[in-house]
């Protein structure tokens, strides 16, 4: 697997995008999933230094995938936030908010926050695809302060 994973971390753009969509496919092989869960640090530091929209969007639904974690890092949630509202492709922000819904739990103290960003959301038009996201959230937001 290691083997394989390696042209992810490649300096040519389209390989490491190939690869990528190639794990978004592989990772539904238990195994495989296990062995991306040891990855994580690698792929969240990846996501944070990603421009590429296409490859955010790739490594964000892995993340997704293989989440909960028990290591969650804070910058990952930071980006996550900040990418709801950013003039990014649809997915990046649905994924984004997706993976909130996993995380929020994780961190019920940062409810305020992501409810801020879900405010800001509400000031225009937003894709079937985020408001479909925002909904989940929000649910997941209730349940959460329901526990509280």
């Amino acid at each position: 697997m290691e083997d394989f994973f390696a042209p992810i971390l490649d300096a040519d753009s389209k390989t490491s995008y190939n690869v990528l969509w190639l794990w978004t496919h592989l990772i539904k092989d238990n195994d495989a999933k296990l062995w991306l869960k040891s990855q994580y640090d690698t792929l969240v530091s990846l996501l944070i230094e990603e421009k590429h929209q296409g490859k955010c969007r790739l490594l964000l639904s892995l993340i997704y995938q293989i989440s909960p974690v028990t290591n969650t890092r804070s910058d990952l949630i930071d980006f996550c936030i900040e990418h709801i509202n950013a003039p990014y492709e649809i997915a990046v922000r649905a994924f984004s908010i997706n993976l909130l819904t996993i995380l929020i739990g994780q961190y019920p103290d940062l409810i305020g926050e992501v409810e801020y960003a879900l405010k800001l959301l509400d000031n225009g038009e937003i894709p079937a695809a985020v408001a479909t996201a925002r909904r989940k959230l929000v649910r997941q937001l209730q349940k959460v302060r329901k526990k509280l």
